[in-house]
């Protein structure tokens, strides 16, 4: 019954995955076409299962504070980048398990990379580019590791 799941929960290593794969998917649905959407309790890595544990209370003041904060930079960097509201788009490369595109307008341009695959997925940047999420600066091909996601804001466009 889906009572005896009210008590079951992720182990720690279990989360740390669990966190990996959210925010690679949070920042993809946050940097592809349209609005995203997030479901309640995302943001706090709440656990649930399906009808009725997938809507318990909020875990007010337990929240995963990382994972929140992961949340907040995507909205910010929404907000402050207008290509992500009507950027071109491009993919740039693609592999088995991994992803680049790139979101493009007059006023800027960003490059998006995810790697769900087991090896590095080499990723391009074609001149120098700050990483949004970490703040980081590069420039030339990039080896971008499993399971991570970046997203590049290529400098003077």
């Amino acid at each position: 019954t889906p009572f005896q799941l009210r008590d079951v929960r992720m182990s720690k290593t279990q989360r740390q995955r669990a966190v990996q794969l959210l925010q690679i998917a949070a920042t993809l649905q946050y940097t592809l076409f349209g609005v995203p959407s997030l479901y309640y309790g995302d943001e706090a890595l709440m656990e649930g299962y399906g009808d009725p544990l997938c809507r318990r209370p909020y875990p007010w003041g337990r929240e995963d504070s990382s994972l929140l904060t992961f949340y907040k930079k995507l909205g910010k960097i929404r907000r402050e980048h207008t290509v992500f509201g009507d950027g071109e788009f491009e993919i740039l490369a693609e592999g088995a398990h991994a992803l680049a595109f790139s979101r493009r307008n007059a006023r800027e341009w960003v490059i998006v990379a995810a790697n769900r695959g087991e090896e590095e997925f080499p990723l391009c940047l074609p001149r120098a580019a700050s990483e949004l999420l970490c703040g980081r600066h590069a420039a030339g091909v990039l080896r971008l590791a499993p399971d991570t996601v970046t997203v590049w804001r290529v400098d003077d466009v």
